[in-house]
């Protein structure tokens, strides 16, 4: 299954997600809510690929894309990306390839994204938040009503590994019946 495809659906789902908070106002909350695709990434990411010129483009040109479907400042989006997933390249040793731990690491990579996000906005006076008031008002709710995303994005994770370990089967079987013959 290719990846861009995967990030496409993912995209797809947020947005349709987004549409639903119009259309039901008590789902507002959900503004606060990160999109469950950078989630999703993040985890494909880190545990499938390496960092490399090519990965930095494609994570750059996605961030940007969020950018543009999240009516988010330009860039914010695209550098977070960049960042979290070199931030999460070098924590992935730490952490096991089970649900509960990749919802941990997801945690901590949502914090240091919401940490990186508001530094961007503090810097360029686009809020006016002190730290501890952003910690206490955002963060806090922020990591708290993520993790039923994260449950959902690992949760789809986990059958993108499947149908991925079954099509490496299939390949193999076709190698070892060519082979064969």
């Amino acid at each position: 299954m290719n990846k861009y495809i995967v990030y496409c659906g993912a995209i797809i789902l947020d947005l349709l997600i987004m549409s639903l908070t119009q259309v039901f106002p008590i789902l507002a909350i959900s503004q606060s809510i990160p999109v469950n695709t950078f989630f999703f990434i993040v985890l494909l990411h880190t545990h499938h690929h390496s960092i490399n010129l090519k990965e930095i483009m494609v994570l750059f040109f996605l961030g940007l894309g969020l950018d543009v479907f999240y009516a988010t400042p330009l860039f914010v989006n695209s550098l977070s990306l960049i960042i979290v997933i070199i931030i999460a390249h070098q924590l992935k040793t730490y952490f096991n390839d089970n649900g509960f731990e990749r919802v941990v690491f997801l945690l901590v990579l949502l914090f240091m994204r919401e940490l990186f996000n508001y530094s961007i906005l503090f810097v360029t006076l686009k809020t006016t938040l002190l730290p501890l008031t952003w910690f206490t008002q955002r963060v806090f709710f922020v990591m708290i009503l993520n993790i039923p995303w994260m449950l959902l994005s690992v949760f789809i994770f986990s059958k993108y590994q499947h149908i991925e370990k079954i099509n490496q089967k299939r390949r193999r079987q076709k190698e070892t019946y060519i082979n064969y013959r």
